[in-house]
């Protein structure tokens, strides 16, 4: 199965959870029942996300000359621990999740590695500049403004479920019509929020609400041709593309943009400086390391990808909507989960990152 198939698949898959969706909210609307039989069959609700300081701990230091040899051993040192924002949390307590060091998955089995090019493909990049314009075919979505959302905040029940299929309907990832509001729930709206240009706040607020009944087509990437991952940082979003058709979009967090130092690993006792910066340009999917945490020069990644360098796509416990990491590109646990249960970024998939002038095309060195 190639990469637009397993895209497909999973498309296909969560679109039949918003149909069956729609129709047991429907019916409980109509009952004034709080369940449905619909809602019986779908994922488990999600966990509630971990709140406090964005950290950027967990992140391979972005250098070429990092990663070039594996060393996945638990016994790597963690040095990631500054913090470089604050994730919007609210006002309600959340639960923070705990990383035990009896977590770390350090795994037997052969990394998988393709030997290819961790650089950017400059051509390649210009020629995805060159087709991205604004005449991105649009997707229409059903029309709501017969029954608006209403500003529900972090509140759980039917009308969380609602604007749950809502969301999925426009294109941005969750992991369950449920109506509890949880980590993916948040997450979605996060990216919803960035997409339509409103304050990043996680909750179902009025202006939400609004944009939410007001919405006519899914949300898109800047390109309709290829199978790739685009990554916009001016707009802090991930988009996962099949054959020209936007699937998914979920929300990221990238490189602070802010000069940090970290315990060398390469020359104990020494301190290395560089820039939280996400490289931008265009590349390619080249190592991976698939099952749970892995320590990086910075402490713990989930189930990275890596496309430049020491830079990855991975999970993380915490994934703010503004920039917070050392030059990654994060994506929650959850929705790290889904890419590779899909296997929908396998080894040699395309990445475009674009967005930041001054972060150049290749990846920043210590």
């Amino acid at each position: 199965m190639d990469n637009r198939q397993r895209l497909s698949r999973a498309f296909v898959v969560s679109s039949m959870v918003v149909v069956v969706s729609v129709i047991g909210v429907a019916s409980c609307m109509e009952a004034g029942s709080k369940s449905s039989n619909a809602s019986k069959a779908l994922p488990a609700d999600e966990a509630p996300e971990s709140g406090g300081a964005a950290s950027t701990a967990g992140e391979p230091r972005p250098s070429t000359d990092a990663e070039s040899t594996d060393t996945d051993s638990a016994g790597t040192e963690s040095t990631g621990t500054e913090s470089t924002g604050t994730e919007s949390t609210g006002t309600e307590p959340e639960t923070e999740v705990s990383i035990a060091d009896d977590s770390v998955t350090v795994s037997s089995e052969p990394v998988d590695e393709l030997t290819g090019n961790a650089e950017s493909d400059d051509a390649a990049a210009a020629d995805l500049e060159a087709a991205a314009s604004d005449s991105v075919p649009q997707v229409p979505v059903s029309d709501q403004r017969a029954k608006p959302y209403v500003a529900t905040g972090r509140k759980s029940g039917s009308q969380t479920k609602r604007v749950q299929i809502r969301l999925l309907e426009l294109g941005f990832w969750l992991n369950g019509v449920t109506g509890r509001y949880g980590l993916t729930t948040r997450q979605a709206l996060f990216a919803f929020q960035k997409w339509a240009g409103l304050k990043r706040t996680g909750e179902v607020d009025d202006a939400t609400a609004e944009a939410l009944t007001n919405a006519t087509h899914r949300a898109h990437a800047s390109i309709a041709d290829g199978t790739l991952v685009e990554i916009d940082e001016t707009k802090q979003l991930f988009f996962l593309i099949s054959e020209g058709r936007t699937m998914w979009v979920l929300n990221t967090s990238t490189g602070t943009g802010e000069p940090y130092s970290a315990w060398s690993r390469d020359r104990p006792g020494t301190l290395d400086y560089s820039t939280a910066v996400t490289p931008n340009g265009v590349f390619t999917v080249y190592r991976q390391k698939r099952k749970g945490w892995w320590w990086g020069d910075l402490g713990k990644i989930y189930r990275p990808k890596y496309f430049s360098g020491g830079v990855a796509i991975h999970g993380m416990d915490i994934v703010p909507p503004q920039p917070a990491s050392h030059g990654c590109v994060r994506l929650s646990l959850p929705a790290m989960d889904f890419i590779w249960d899909n296997d929908l970024v396998p080894l040699g998939s395309t990445i475009w990152v674009h967005g930041n002038p001054k972060a150049g095309s290749t990846a920043p060195k210590s």
